[in-house]
């Protein structure tokens, strides 16, 4: 499937995620959506990797890829998703989802500084377009 295709998909089904996270929010508590909506993507994963035959590839996974899985898996799933929920429960999608999107901002500062990523002068304009899309939708 071509690149700008997979890229659309992605941002149609993450796009309309928070409306059913928020509305999800609107009849439980975060940990408890948190809790269903993981089980539910594990299931689905599992099966989706036990049938295409990548359920074993797993056991020859290095221990620096299987630790840099599970501190993703840690920051990016139970943390941030435990902190996004609490802030989604408590205000405006049209605020939260806009304001949380910045996580790009952190993304190109941690690969400058920790994968010695070279900033460019479209990094910073991506970076300015950001803040000053965020600081609109807000």
């Amino acid at each position: 499937m071509p690149l700008y295709i997979l890229v659309f998909c992605t941002v149609l089904l993450w796009g309309s995620t928070p409306l059913l996270e928020k509305l999800a929010l609107r009849g439980a508590a975060p940990l408890n959506v948190l809790w269903i909506r993981t089980a539910f993507i594990t299931v689905c994963v599992v099966a989706a990797a036990t049938a295409t035959g990548q359920m074993g590839q797993a056991a020859r996974m290095d221990w620096r890829t299987i630790l840099f899985t599970l501190l993703s898996g840690l920051t990016g799933g139970v943390l941030g998703l435990t902190a996004y929920f609490h802030a989604l429960q408590k205000g405006h999608a049209s605020l939260v989802v806009p304001l949380t999107a910045t996580y790009p901002l952190v993304t190109v500062v941690l690969s400058v500084l920790l994968l010695g990523e070279p900033v460019t002068p479209a990094k910073i304009a991506g970076v300015i377009f950001i803040v000053a899309g965020v600081m609109l939708l807000s």
